[in-house]
């Protein structure tokens, strides 16, 4: 009876022991884990930047204002004065709209910027000029210019607010850009050269073989694009960048020349299809599809992959065993 009273007693004593001592010093007491907490994250930072853009519709206007009042057109050439205006909007906004955005080395998004301005304010002109010249129930010359060169201007305020207010966004990119060397400026100097020359050789106006006067916009076209050509890609090609240099020569060949289209489109859609305004709008594309050509070979093109130094790094750990001490680490 005795041996069997002896362990009984010796466990409860521990039990209590145990108790108390968690009633003393409850920090000894195991406690739960801390539930895990869902990580938060943070949405991407965005930096607004369509006052660039919208600097550049305002300069188009004002570029445009001043053209009206001062050039002067054969009379049967005339186009009206809010024509004039689209038409150099159009031009100019193609061309500077769609820089800022690659500028802030967004190329997708002046891709887009550059289609919605070319195709988008000819459509609204087409647009307006039905919508007028139904509303008046005849289709006379009057409701014709209205009706172009009003959709034209629609066309052309409602591109410019979807490109400021949607469009011209700085996001935060989640991986990081590798460093970049620009050398663009070597492009910009050489096409603006030959652009130069060419408008120092128009303004002496020149004649053909026949003696007519030659278009003055003809001559900065003529040099920019036979200079740019040739010299575009070979600024690519001495930066060991082949392929850019090949990319640069088919944008140069090809892609500017196609914006002669665009150009008639854009000018008789704003003038309402004033005389000879495919001869002057598909001159005037061309010359304004050697620009954006320019400035996307330039800005989008022309960077040098530059690789960052990586620092050094030292991250020493040691282990003991029975008989052995390893030192290890990576640098």
């Amino acid at each position: 009876m005795r041996s069997t009273l002896a362990p009984s007693l010796i466990a409860a004593l521990l039990v209590s022991r145990l108790t108390l001592a968690e009633t003393v010093n409850p920090a000894a007491a195991p406690t739960a884990p801390p539930a895990p907490t869902r990580p938060t994250v943070d949405p991407p930072k965005t930096d607004w930047y369509g006052w660039q853009t919208l600097i550049v519709d305002a300069a188009s206007i004002a570029t445009g204002s001043v053209l009206a009042s001062t050039l002067e057109f054969d009379p049967n050439e005339q186009p009206s004065d809010l024509g004039l205006i689209g038409a150099t909007w159009y031009g100019l906004g193609a061309v500077g709209a769609p820089a800022v955005h690659y500028a802030h080395g967004n190329a997708g998004v002046g891709a887009a910027s550059l289609s919605l301005r070319v195709l988008v304010p000819p459509a609204a002109g087409f647009f307006g000029f039905l919508g007028t010249c139904m509303g008046r129930g005849d289709i006379e010359h009057d409701c014709v210019v209205d009706g172009y060169s009003g959709g034209t201007l629609v066309g052309l305020a409602g591109v410019a607010t979807i490109d400021a207010a949607l469009l011209a966004w700085d996001r935060e990119r989640p991986e990081p850009t590798p460093t970049r060397s620009w050398y663009g400026w070597q492009l910009l100097a050489i096409d603006g050269a030959a652009i130069t020359t060419g408008i120092v050789l128009g303004a002496r106006k020149p004649t053909n073989d026949a003696g007519e006067p030659i278009e003055p916009v003809t001559a900065p076209w003529a040099m920019g694009y036979l200079v740019g050509l040739v010299a575009g890609p070979v600024v690519h090609f001495a930066h060991g960048n082949w392929g850019k240099g090949f990319i640069s020569l088919g944008a140069r060949a090809l892609a500017g020349p196609m914006f002669a289209v665009m150009g008639v489109a854009g000018y008789c859609a704003a003038t309402a299809g004033v005389t000879n305004c495919s001869q002057t709008g598909a001159l005037y594309g061309l010359l304004g599809g050697l620009a954006i050509v320019d400035v996307f070979d330039a800005f989008v093109l022309a960077h040098d992959e530059v690789e960052s130094p990586q620092q050094a790094r030292y991250a020493p750990s040691v282990s003991v065993g029975p008989g052995s001490l390893t030192l290890a680490g990576y640098f």
